[in-house]
């Protein structure tokens, strides 16, 4: 697959959508809203999409990990955002590394005055991780929930993963 280069825009807006979990039926959703809009002249809109065969991945309709170029699109049912890349079925989406690369490649690829990362995935709050006890007692926070791969990637990971030049402007 050949990534479709783009003139500067003003955003790009990098979506790690992790649905290698229970959330795997709200990913063709969201993604859908995502092409109600569409990427622009101005802003890119950008997604690393995990789906995945797992005990709580229910039955995606593909398995693996895609990036896309979100394009606009008024079909509700249906993904229609050209895949720009694909990356290995083994890609572990609960680690930082991966967020980080995913982040340097839209940088590479998707140049941009501002940069916003989207992390959609579950976000523990209070809740224990399967990392209970292992930094922060009985207390870790975590983000994107890789149930394939049984990993997360932990709060004090994100500085990590967001050391990227140039830097990001917004987390959400």
């Amino acid at each position: 697959l050949t990534v479709t280069k783009v003139t500067r825009a003003k955003w790009t807006f990098m979506v790690y959508l992790n649905g290698a979990n229970d959330l795997q039926p709200y990913g063709p959703l969201n993604f859908n809203q995502m092409e109600k809009t569409g990427s622009t002249q101005d802003v890119n809109i950008v997604v690393q999409w995990k789906q995945a065969s797992c005990a709580t991945c229910g039955s995606p309709d593909w398995t693996g990990v895609r990036r896309y170029l979100v394009r606009k699109d008024d079909n509700t049912s249906v993904v229609n955002s050209p895949i720009v890349e694909s990356l290995p079925v083994t890609t572990d989406m609960g680690d930082w590394r991966t967020l980080q690369s995913f982040i340097a490649w839209c940088q590479r690829n998707y140049p941009a005055d501002h940069y916003a990362v989207v992390i959609w995935n579950h976000g523990a709050g209070w809740r224990d991780t399967r990392a209970a006890g292992s930094k922060l007692g009985n207390f870790p926070r975590s983000v994107s929930l890789d149930d394939a791969a049984h990993t997360e990637i932990q709060t004090w990971d994100l500085p990590q993963a967001l050391n990227v030049t140039p830097k990001i402007d917004m987390l959400i």
